[in-house]
C-alpha cells in the first residue's frame, strides 16, 4: 500500500468456530478452527423479498468486492449473510447474526 502497510483482501467460504487461538512471539496470530456444516438452502420467504431486492440494488454499488460473488437472491441463508456483512450495524450484532444457524431467524433479526 502507499503507506507501506500490507493490504490483504480475503473472501470467506465456510462457517467455522475458533477452538483455540494464540499469538507467536513475532506477533503472528494463529488458531485451530472447526468447520461447520453448510446451512441447507432455504427459499427466501415472501415476507423478506424486500431484503433480496435491497441486495440486488446495493451489491453493484459496492464495486469489485462483490463482482465475482455468485448471487443467490432467492436463498434465505445467502441473503441474510450478505446483509450481515454489509449493513452498518455493530460488529457484535454482525457476529450474532452470522452465528445464527437458522437463516429465517437471521432475516427476522436483520429486517428490523
Amino acid at each position: 500500500m502507499p503507506d507501506g502497510l500490507l493490504g490483504i483482501t480475503c473472501q470467506g467460504e465456510r462457517k467455522f468456530s475458533v477452538s483455540e487461538h494464540w499469538q507467536q512471539e513475532d506477533g503472528l496470530h494463529l488458531a485451530d478452527v472447526e468447520f461447520s456444516d453448510p446451512e441447507e438452502p432455504v427459499d427466501l420467504p415472501l415476507e423478506y423479498d424486500h431484503l433480496g431486492d435491497l441486495l440486488r440494488k446495493v451489491l453493484p454499488e459496492l464495486g469489485e468486492l462483490y463482482a465475482n460473488v455468485p448471487k443467490r437472491f432467492s436463498n434465505a441463508s445467502w441473503v441474510g449473510c450478505r446483509l450481515a456483512e454489509i449493513l452498518p450495524i455493530a460488529l457484535s450484532e454482525k457476529q450474532y447474526c452470522l452465528e445464527l444457524d437458522d437463516p429465517i431467524a437471521r432475516l427476522a433479526r436483520l429486517s428490523r
